[in-house]
């Protein structure tokens, strides 16, 4: 299986964000349930309504995703929980142990337990577990389940968890097959060894959970519409110099799925505050009958030169979220010393015009802004100007562990610069493109100047002492991975190097396609609830037909805190968009959830071993012996704790006398399993008490008549010699003394 590490939670985006020339939206869609990056301009949405210690894996084919996962989990098993009270018993017991059936996704089903392994299934030296459906006599002929997502478990008391193994696959059931399961489970080994904690005072705990996945019947498709209808809107500005210091908003107007408006204030903002005017495209309401959903939006923003078609415009992309009032733009369209210039034709009789045009896309997720990125870097020369801005887009396109702060995902790495002061000289660790580490401040100063310095190139000579505002502006900005990022990347020898509280950047790592589900509308959830959930994450693979599924198989607890989960490594971006792959079909992709609710079982199968049980002797007088035929003879039923049994014999059976004890049905009330029956049969002497005895101990199954016991408990000479005292006046007495039986009671867990 594919392991993946799960992304730390983000704090809240603000309510109302504006972004300029130096801040751009990464590429990611929330929807209710899915959280999707993706490099294409047109993709799918497979999203799946009904509703999985992390490791890094470079490899993500779907052969790698075949294995057995093993992780401890604190939540119980939601199906069934087996605990058997003396282990000791029936160590080294070769035949299996069924439960009671259980109920579990409409489907009625047993566990079955091989406590030495089921040999026939590589299980030799490893518990085996497996789950068989029951009561299937009422099914549709040809019936067949063929999508069981199927988790078994063993209970570590000592660390109060769950060792969960599953492999990810779907379970297929049906009249042939109707059993599935681990044969290697847990290594004997481990499982007896003390110090591992799976056994306590001979008690041990087996699980199984069992889920229906029903595929998703209706998909949500996101498609890039290039220049849609009505997509310019104009909007003219009268008497500019009676505005106030605040932000003015155009009407709403109507393109695609969404209601957008213009917005600027004239007194200018954010770092083009107060020299120059900025303009923002703001994503509102949804049209009737539309699906909310991210929005991408990509715009032309122009200020009209009203005697002139020398407009000043800029380009802007964005996924705009599902909530209104969110901006994007730039903070500098004209300097207000060229707006307040009448010669140049932008404020005309004190009025001034704004357009947006809608759906000049650029066919990729990646957000394309074509603008200084600084207001006060147009004194530069041009040939860094267009430098700095390819190394704006070579981080923007790096890996997301570079530009994330503890902050909001959807802004991208340069909200960082509000930080600017506090995160400076917060880098600890650079790691660069061949993958040489560097600790030392210096060391890493002197990386990052040598790596700009191969970049701010041209034919003409570079304004260094712009250069080192660059370098400055780089230290600054781009600061960003967490603690936790860290930990996973570095070897413990790496880490003594650092202070804790450092940050590590790499330069120039590809990056990953990220998927996350965040829970939505939890206004009706109780306060402190958590919704404890089993998820799996998916990427389509058109070219095989087949799901990609990453599941780290640890249950993702929901709440307040807590509202997003999912897998910041899903797939490494050289992989998905290799064409020979096959992700990427069409310039379309397709990505999925599926999400169960875990309900951890409020009750628990408890097997107690009872020694020498209440009325644990049963005496069986056979008269008339020699006139018996050449047949099963059976006593009576006779009830210790949970069940009947009875003896039975053939006194024809050839040159000795057998003797076999049976189980029978159940007591009304007992809990239906195997049972486990130790007992000394045995054949008395009627003179003295040279009994003969013979000892015998076995898992009963749940069927009526399964009987165990031995051929031979007295040679029939020996029995017809009268001075043994076997056969006396023509009769035989049998007797069974139940030393050790099962009782199986439902109990709180």
């Amino acid at each position: 299986s594919v392991y993946i590490n799960v992304k730390p939670s983000q704090k809240q985006k603000p309510d109302h964000i504006k972004m300029d020339s130096q801040q751009r939206s990464l590429c990611f869609i929330s929807l209710a349930f899915l959280f999707i990056t993706c490099s294409s301009a047109e993709f799918l949405i497979q999203q799946v309504t009904q509703g999985r210690g992390t490791e890094n894996n470079s490899s993500y084919s779907l052969d790698a995703n075949l294995g057995v996962t093993r992780v401890l989990r604190d939540e119980r098993p939601s199906s069934k929980i087996v605990t058997i009270a003396g282990y000791s018993v029936i160590k080294g017991r070769g035949e299996p142990y069924e439960s009671s059936v259980f109920e579990a996704a409409g489907y009625k089903w047993r566990i079955v337990l091989y406590v030495v392994g089921n040999a026939n299934d590589g299980g030799a030296g490893y518990i085996s577990l497996y789950v068989r459906i029951e009561e299937t006599e009422s099914l549709p002929f040809g019936w067949e389940l063929n999508n069981v997502d199927l988790k078994l478990f063993v209970h570590n008391p000592k660390l109060n968890k769950y060792l969960t193994v599953t492999d990810g696959a779907l379970k297929r059931f049906n009249g042939v097959k109707k059993e599935s399961g681990f044969g290697q489970l847990i290594a004997l080994s481990t499982f007896e060894n003390t110090n591992e904690g799976y056994i306590v005072q001979d008690t041990c705990s087996f699980g199984a959970e069992i889920l229906i996945v029903k595929p998703a019947e209706v998909q949500e498709k996101v498609t890039f519409i290039s220049n849609p209808p009505d997509n310019v809107f104009t909007w003219k500005i009268l008497r500019f110099s009676n505005l106030e210091d605040k932000f003015y908003y155009s009407a709403d107007f109507l393109v695609g799925d969404r209601y957008w408006r213009l917005g600027f204030n004239p007194k200018g903002d954010g770092g083009g505050r107060p020299h120059a005017l900025p303009i923002f495209l703001f994503a509102q309401g949804f049209g009737p009958n539309a699906v909310a959903t991210n929005t991408w939006g990509a715009v032309n923003l122009r200020l009209k030169n009203q005697r002139s078609t020398n407009h000043r415009q800029i380009y802007s992309a964005a996924w705009y979220p599902i909530r209104s009032g969110y901006g994007v733009g730039v903070n500098n369209i004209i300097l207000l010393a060229d707006l307040n210039d009448a010669s140049k034709g932008y404020l005309v009789n004190d009025a001034i015009i704004f357009e947006a045009e809608m759906g000049q896309w650029k066919l990729q997720c990646r957000t394309q802004q074509r603008t200084t990125p600084l207001s006060h870097t147009s004194t530069g020369n041009s040939s860094v100007l267009r430098a700095y801005k390819d190394e704006e887009e070579f981080w923007k396109q790096r890996r997301r562990l570079m530009w994330l702060a503890a902050g909001d995902r959807n802004s991208g790495y340069f909200h960082t610069i509000c930080k600017g002061k506090r995160a400076r000289n917060s880098i600890f660790v650079l790691e660069n493109s061949v993958g040489t580490v560097f600790y030392e401040e210096t060391h890493i100063i002197q990386e990052i100047t040598s790596y700009f310095q191969t970049i701010f190139t041209s034919n003409s000579s570079p304004d260094l002492s712009l250069e080192k505002v660059y370098v400055d502006l780089f230290i600054r900005l781009v600061i960003t991975v967490s603690q936790v990022n860290y930990y996973r990347q570095y070897t413990l020898a790496n880490i003594s190097k650092i202070n804790h509280s450092g940050y590590v950047l790499h330069v120039g790592r590809t990056g990953y396609i990220s998927l996350y589900v965040r829970i939505e509308e939890t206004e009706t959830i109780p306060y402190g609830l958590e919704v404890n959930v089993d998820l799996k994450l998916f990427v389509h693979v058109p070219k095989l037909e087949k799901y990609l599924t990453i599941t780290d198989g640890a249950v993702k607890r929901f709440n307040a805190e807590k509202k997003e989960w999912g897998f910041e490594q899903l797939i490494d971006l050289a992989s998905f968009e290799n064409t020979n792959e096959g992700y990427i079909v069409q310039d379309t992709c397709s990505f999925g959830a599926e999400i169960f609710i875990v309900k951890p079982a409020k009750v628990q199968e408890k097997v107690t071993f009872i020694s020498n049980p209440p009325r644990n002797v049963f005496t069986w007088e056979i008269p008339h012996f020699s006139d018996m035929e050449d047949k099963f003879y059976f006593s009576d039923d006779f009830l210790v704790e949970d069940r009947y049994w009875r003896l039975g014999f053939n006194p024809k059976g050839g040159s000795a006398l057998p003797i076999y004890l049976d189980a029978q049905g159940f007591r009304p009330d007992a809990v239906a399993t195997n049972t486990w029956g130790a007992v000394n049969l045995r054949l008395k002497n009627q003179r003295s008490t040279n009994h003969r005895e013979r000892y015998s101990a076995a898992w009963y199954p749940i069927r009526s008549g399964y009987g165990v016991g031995v051929n031979s408990i007295i040679s029939l000479a020996d029995l017809h010699d009268a001075s043994k005292g076997y056969l006396v006046n023509d009769a035989i007495i049998f007797e069974a003394e139940m030393v050790k039986v099962t009782v199986t009671n439902i109990v709180s867990v």
